[in-house]
């Protein structure tokens, strides 16, 4: 049995594929090199400068805090709004994290590229799906073998191809 672990990454993997999170939950990286991770580093690191960036905390990294109106906002920068429903999930699980500890924040989706900003917010049915989807990984990080593979339109894209097609 693998050490279990919750990150931000692991949850936005499991919504896109539950094989790619299987495997990171079982330490086989990405191929590091891959030029959608290179792209998404770069449009991580270009956007919104002047924000206060990459904040740690335990299992979160943070792409941006900020306060407004005495409030705090905690924002995930993402290329493009393809993949909207995982940086979402990624998102309220932060979000989730962080109300653990006390600290109440709005949470903020932005994609650069496309000039488009979306409030997300942790209400208490976004409660109940980050514990489930906690629930889940920790079911499939107890798995001998990865989920079957489903073919998908994102899989050619996916740094992880040579592991689910070779």
């Amino acid at each position: 049995m693998v050490e279990f672990f919750v990150s931000g990454t692991l949850v936005e993997s499991y919504i896109n594929c539950k094989r790619q999170a299987w495997f990171h939950l079982h330490k086989i990286k990405p191929f590091q090199d891959h030029p959608l991770l290179e792209i998404g580093r770069l449009v991580d690191e270009d956007a919104y400068e002047r924000d206060f960036k990459r904040v740690n905390l335990d299992s979160i990294q943070i792409d941006i805090v900020r306060r407004e109106r005495e409030e705090l906002v905690i924002g995930e920068v993402k290329k493009s709004s393809a993949a909207a429903e995982s940086a979402r999930l990624q998102l309220l699980f932060y979000m989730y994290t962080l109300k653990k500890l006390g600290l109440g924040c709005r949470g903020l989706l932005m994609f650069p590229k496309e000039k488009r900003k979306e409030w997300v917010i942790l209400d208490d049915d976004a409660i109940h799906r980050v514990e489930l989807l906690i629930s889940d990984l920790e079911e499939l990080s107890k798995s001998k073998t990865p989920p079957e593979l489903e073919k998908k339109s994102i899989c050619k894209n996916c740094a992880y191809l040579e592991w689910c097609f070779s």
